[in-house]
């Protein structure tokens, strides 16, 4: 069996893959971008004004 003329396993593979990395680069930056914004709100809280 083939998907858009390649082997099943292959396809089904690099479907993985590339999903895998572009949801993990996407899901951690976002972590990282949500960790410094809740960090940066914590810190500018305690501050006298």
């Amino acid at each position: 069996m083939t998907a858009a003329g390649n082997p099943l396993a292959e396809a089904t593979a690099f479907v993985l893959i590339t999903h895998a990395v572009l949801w993990l680069t996407t899901t951690l930056t976002g972590g990282v971008c949500l960790l410094i914004w809740a960090l940066s709100r914590r810190g500018g809280d305690a501050r006298p004004a």
